[in-house]
C-alpha cells in the first residue's frame, strides 16, 4: 500500500506538534513536514503532499476560510476542528473533511487516507460537539429508500451523477431524482451540504 504524505499547517506551534505527533504514529502514514500558513505554499512545491492536514479553529479567527485554497493548488486538505460550523465553513470551500483534534491517532489516519482516496469525512466526534453546544439539534430526515442510502454514500465518495448512474447501472436522469429527494428528506441545498447533513446525523458514517 503507498504511504500517504501529509503535511501539517497550524498557526499555533503546540497544535502543529500535536498534529505531527499523531500522522507520526501511523505507518500507512508519511509526514513530509508542519509548517505556519505563511509557509504554505513553498512547503506545497518542496514536500508534494497527498493530503493537508490544516489547523482550521486557529486560522477561522477572524479571518475567512478561502485563502488558502490557491495556495494549495491541487492538493486536497482536511480541516481539524472543534467546532461543526467551522468544519461545513472548510467543506464549502473545498476540504475533503473535518477532524475533531482530539480525536485518536488511528482516526485521523483512516479519515487521511479515505480523504487521499477522494472519500469525504467527517469525524462524529464534531457532531456529538454540535449536539452538546449550543448550536440547535437537527431533526432526523424522513426514511431514506435503500437506493437513496447508495446514492448518498456514492455522493459521499465525491462521484458525479454520471459516475452514479454507471456504477448503479442506472439513468443520469434517475440519479437526479435519488439526489433531489435525498436533498429535500435532509434539508439541504447542495450535495455537499447533504453529505455532512447525513454524517452529523448518523446516517452516514465517517
Amino acid at each position: 500500500m503507498k504511504r500517504v504524505r501529509v503535511l501539517v499547517v497550524a498557526e499555533d506551534p503546540d497544535a502543529r506538534s500535536a498534529l505531527a505527533a499523531k500522522v507520526s504514529q501511523e505507518v500507512d502514514l508519511d509526514l513530509v513536514g508542519d509548517v505556519s500558513a505563511d509557509a504554505l505554499e513553498t512547503a506545497v512545491a518542496a514536500y508534494d503532499p497527498h493530503i493537508i492536514l490544516w489547523d482550521a479553529d486557529a486560522s477561522l479567527a477572524g479571518a475567512p476560510v478561502e485563502p488558502i485554497l490557491p495556495e494549495t493548488g491541487s492538493v486536497p486538505f482536511i480541516a481539524v476542528t472543534q467546532n461543526a460550523d467551522s468544519g461545513e465553513r472548510a467543506l464549502r470551500a473545498g476540504a475533503r473533511g473535518y477532524l475533531h483534534p482530539q480525536s485518536p491517532a488511528e482516526t485521523f489516519a483512516a479519515a487521511i487516507m479515505a480523504a487521499a482516496e477522494g472519500l469525504l469525512v467527517m469525524d462524529p466526534t464534531v457532531a456529538e460537539w454540535t449536539r452538546e453546544g449550543t448550536a440547535p439539534i437537527e431533526a432526523a430526515p424522513d426514511d431514506l429508500t435503500p437506493r437513496e442510502m447508495e446514492v448518498l454514500y456514492l455522493l459521499a465518495e465525491g462521484l458525479s451523477n454520471k459516475e452514479i448512474a454507471r456504477r448503479l447501472g442506472i439513468s443520469d436522469h434517475t440519479v437526479k431524482t435519488h439526489v433531489d429527494a435525498i436533498l429535500s428528506k435532509l434539508d439541504a441545498h447542495s450535495r455537499t451540504e447533504a453529505v455532512t447533513r447525513a454524517a452529523r446525523l448518523g446516517v452516514i458514517p465517517l
